[in-house]
């Protein structure tokens, strides 16, 4: 009802991009930490992971991206010197911020074959899918994550929201309730608010 729009358009967006303006706020502090650790290397990995980068990707922050990814280049002005692995990471964060979902879902599974354990990949692509409008595509690759990563909160997220949206309402269900579960156990509430905002989307 008009109620839970209210609560999905007004507190669900604050909530998000609060959050994720707050990553943002650090970024130049976790570049240059990065930098000083592991070098170009440790650069592409601070930025390639789901919670940083893609996150703008997906909302309508585009200016907060594209200014964060071009002081990445800045600091990595040569990708070829980059281990193959973290160049694709980064390449296909570049796509994804820019709306180029096609050559981002080609980047990533080119990643994933590379990587295939590796969870945070397997929900990247799946985050990619998405945004290309491949959603059962996307389901495969959120179970793939979670198989990888049975305590990956974010997949377990990210499963429910696509299962949602492809009215599978039971199986949605449950891949929420397994991420407030998990996100209880590491008290965070922003990902229980999270949660509660796109469950209550499936009854909307």
């Amino acid at each position: 009802g008009a109620g839970r729009r209210w609560l999905r358009g007004g507190v669900g967006e604050r909530v998000g991009m609060d959050r994720r303006r707050r990553q943002y706020g650090g970024g130049k502090a976790v570049c240059g930490a990065a930098v000083a650790r592991g070098g170009l290397e440790a650069v592409a990995r601070a930025w390639a992971g789901p919670e940083a980068l893609p996150a703008y990707a997906e909302l309508d922050d585009q200016e907060a991206a594209k200014d964060q990814l071009l002081q990445v280049a800045q600091m990595v002005p040569n990708e070829a010197r980059l281990p193959r692995v973290e160049r694709l990471r980064l390449q296909a964060v570049r796509a994804l911020v820019v709306r180029d979902v096609d050559s981002a879902v080609s980047l990533y599974r080119e990643l994933v074959n590379l990587v295939s354990d590796e969870s945070r990949a397997w929900l990247d692509l799946g985050r990619a899918q998405e945004a290309a409008g491949l959603r059962l595509a996307a389901v495969a690759s959120y179970r793939r994550a979670v198989e990888q990563d049975r305590d990956y909160a974010s997949a377990y997220l990210q499963l429910g929201t696509a299962l949602g949206f492809e009215a599978r309402t039971q199986e949605a269900l449950a891949a929420f309730a397994e991420a407030e579960r998990l996100y209880r156990a590491a008290s965070n509430p922003e990902g229980e608010a999270e949660v509660l905002l796109r469950r209550g989307m499936l009854y909307d």
